[in-house]
């Protein structure tokens, strides 16, 4: 009986292995993709891309975030590109998911300037004094001109 128990244990264990394992691959290539998003945004907000650059980018970011809802980088990619095709609302619900997944100091740099362009602006400055609290470094940061509110 205890060598039944110890087989049907260790099958258990391979098979929880195999599951975890295929969970951590799905998890790794929804951030590397999140990651690709990221990159190519900032080459769009820094004008070395045009906008239309992210369209074939949508359906990959939409594939990731199936690979892994909860990822805080898929979630701050979702946000971005939101973000740079205007969609600012979209793009504070993404980065209110992701902060809560956990504070980072891009996120809420990010979120403010989405903030900003729906005319929020106490929250906004909130968040950048809340981005400056967990990087100062971001202070040094080139500043980016201020948005143009949409609308107006």
């Amino acid at each position: 009986m205890r060598g039944w128990l110890r087989r049907l244990g260790v099958v258990a264990l391979l098979g929880a292995t195999v599951v975890y394992g295929h969970r951590a691959a799905r998890m790794l290539e929804a951030d590397r993709r999140a990651a690709e998003v990221t990159r190519v945004a900032e080459l769009v907000r820094a004008g070395q891309l045009r906008a239309n650059a992210l369209v074939p980018w949508v359906r990959a970011l939409r594939e990731a975030s199936e690979m892994d809802p909860t990822s805080l980088r898929v979630l701050a990619a979702r946000g971005d590109l939101f973000l740079l095709v205007g969609r600012d609302e979209s793009a504070v619900e993404a980065y209110d998911e992701a902060l809560a997944l956990e504070p980072r100091a891009e996120v809420y740099f990010n979120r403010s300037l989405a903030l900003e362009q729906l005319g929020r602006d106490r929250e906004a400055a909130l968040d950048r004094e809340r981005a400056l609290v967990l990087d100062p470094r971001l202070e040094r940061r080139p500043a980016r001109p201020k948005p143009k509110r949409r609308g107006s």
